[in-house]
């Protein structure tokens, strides 16, 4: 552990796991910290949910606006803008290996984008109320979604494609 014991200076320590600690937060803690002001900055309503990449470089936020934001963790940057829902964005989700972000709103689609150009690439139509959640399976090559309309669908990724309609 290092550290000064003068009032006014940092004291910088070492924690398990490699982790460093400033005055009393991680450096994880702070980039948290720092990216929540960032993020509440960035949109024009409540931010209802975020999700890391799988690299903990990006995270994505929805929000009541409509949007996706997609923010670099290292600086705070908003990276992409995402707009194209007609309700609230109620899910964000990365693919496995971070290229993709699937999200789900009120407005009852799942919209696909592309992380690293913020492109939409497929617009998923198909429930019929609010999209509640969103996630990619293991190998990124299919999406879930959860919807208030009672089912579950599973899409193809990469075409947009719905593959099934789990009901009950």
């Amino acid at each position: 552990m290092t550290g000064e014991g003068e009032a006014g200076e940092s004291l910088v320590r070492s924690r398990p796991g490699g982790l460093r600690e400033l005055q009393g937060e991680t450096q994880i803690e702070r980039a948290l910290r720092e990216l929540r002001l960032v993020v509440a900055a960035g949109h024009s309503n409540s931010v209802t949910v975020v999700a890391f990449s799988p690299s903990w470089e990006m995270v994505a936020s929805g929000s009541y606006d409509r949007t996706v934001k997609l923010w670099e963790v290292g600086t705070g940057r908003l990276l992409h803008s995402l707009a194209g829902h007609t309700g609230k964005v109620a899910s964000v989700a990365f693919s496995p290996n971070g290229d993709l972000v699937a999200s789900g709103s009120r407005d009852g689609t799942v919209k696909l984008w592309e992380a690293g150009t913020g492109r939409l690439l497929h617009s998923l139509e198909g429930h019929m109320n609010e999209v509640s959640s969103v996630a990619f399976n293991a190998s990124g090559e299919m999406v879930a979604s959860g919807s208030y309309d009672h089912t579950v669908k599973l899409w193809e990724a990469g075409t947009g494609r719905l593959l099934y309609s789990l009901e009950g």
